[in-house]
């Protein structure tokens, strides 16, 4: 059965701009630091669009852990030592809308199903 999803928009505020494998890094982290390990894989939050030049984040999280994913990032005060905030923009319930911000961000592709002869 596929999992129904939401889609975060955060703005990112550091002392420097982050790369989007840092971004990476930031999800995890906050994530795995306030809801652990199981919180993190039953989540799947995860990077699917960064814009580099704007500092925003698009992150995909299943649907019943959204409100706990955005607790997580709520809770997250530093990333290697230094100051960060995190803002939640919008919540997205699909990623067409995302659009316009992410032109690049791509739905995950649909497995054909191959019927047996």
């Amino acid at each position: 059965m596929k999992s129904k999803r939401r889609y975060l928009l955060y703005g990112i505020r550091f002392f420097e701009n982050l790369s989007e494998r840092d971004a990476s890094d930031l999800v995890k982290e906050s994530v795995l630091e306030g809801l652990g390990t199981k919180g993190l894989a039953e989540s799947g939050a995860r990077v699917k669009a960064f814009n580099a030049t704007t500092q925003q984040m698009l992150v995909q999280t299943a649907l019943d852990s959204t409100e706990s994913v955005i607790a997580a990032f709520t809770l997250k005060r530093f990333f290697r030592k230094r100051d960060i905030a995190l803002h939640l923009k919008k919540i997205f319930g699909t990623l067409r809308k995302s659009k316009p911000l992410f032109p690049d961000a791509r739905p995950p592709r649909m497995l054909k199903r191959l019927r047996g002869t």
